[in-house]
């Protein structure tokens, strides 16, 4: 049977691997939202065209 400070051992030399993991994933997290939000500016029309979006002008 594992005593608590087997436990609590095994948790402090697991910290650097969990840390390192939560910093990636939210550096993944940053990178997509980023993503997200680039790809909305980049499909937005440009303002002042006097049309609405969806229709063209020949």
């Amino acid at each position: 049977m594992l005593t608590l400070h087997t436990v609590a051992q095994q948790v402090w030399e697991l910290l650097p691997a969990i840390t390192t993991g939560l910093k990636f994933g939210a550096a993944a997290l940053s990178f997509a939202t980023a993503a997200v939000t680039a790809r909305r500016l980049c499909r937005r029309p440009p303002m002042g065209d006097g049309g609405s979006p969806g229709r063209r002008h020949s």
